[in-house]
């Protein structure tokens, strides 16, 4: 199974000047919902759910008040791409999900191509759950995989608030989701294998009102290559064991 972590890489001045330093991944994109919703982000709504969306920020989030509503990025993006992002999870619990992050492009027979988080939900499922599979579709919001319907499903226990920073990665040829909670506590997917897309956008759905993101980051291939002293540099590091 494939890991991932961020690093700063930092090469000090007292490095050799001969010393090489490749920009594998950098930060393109970053949205911390001060501004104007529409600089970065496409709006909608899934089709069957009608009507239109009405996603807001408040008080400088992104706030969901109904069901089946997205953000899709403007920008698209190359292989070997990330996005993190801080959510809240206020209001009642949703059985399926209460986030999916898809990478719009990605196409495979499996349906591999979303990131799917749930908190708790009820009485029974006393847990954070994350998954890989199939985010709603534009046309029908039932298209989604639960989070419990595919099989690489992964719980933390629950944490107060009900808060975290979700993590979806596309990296040679797999996807991995990863999400970290307000007390520390971790959880990564398993690495598992998808298709391929030269560049995609990205969106993110929330199941219900009373969700809340912040802090979107996205990572992608820089492109450029640095010798000499390098300035710092945020990398993506695929790890196998």
């Amino acid at each position: 199974m494939k890991q991932f972590v961020t690093l700063i890489l930092v090469i000090s001045a007292s490095l050799l000047l001969s010393s090489l330093c490749t920009a594998e991944q950098t930060q393109v994109l970053y949205d911390d919902f001060s501004g104007s919703l529409t600089t970065n982000w496409d709006l909608g709504r899934a089709a069957n759910e009608g009507g239109t969306n009405t996603l807001a920020i408040v008080d400088g989030r992104l706030k969901w008040s109904q069901e089946y509503d997205y953000i899709e990025t403007k920008q698209a993006f190359g292989d070997d791409v990330m996005i993190q992002f801080d959510l809240a999870v206020e209001g009642g619990s949703a059985r399926a999900g209460d986030f999916w992050v898809e990478f719009v492009s990605l196409t495979d027979n499996e349906d591999y191509t979303a990131g799917i988080f749930r908190s708790k939900y009820g009485i029974s499922f006393k847990d954070d759950r994350i998954n890989i599979g199939r985010a709603p579709s534009l046309a029908d919001s039932t298209d989604a995989d639960g989070v419990e319907d595919p099989p690489y499903l992964k719980t933390i226990p629950e944490s107060d608030p009900r808060e975290g920073t979700l993590t979806f990665v596309y990296s040679d040829g797999g996807v991995q989701v990863r999400f970290e909670n307000e007390t520390g506590g971790v959880i990564n997917s398993a690495w598992v294998g998808t298709g391929s897309f030269s560049t995609t956008k990205i969106r993110i759905w929330a199941s219900t009102s009373d969700r809340y993101i912040d802090n979107v980051k996205v990572y992608a291939p820089s492109g450029t290559t640095q010798t000499g002293n390098c300035t710092p540099k945020v990398i993506v590091v695929p790890l196998g064991d």
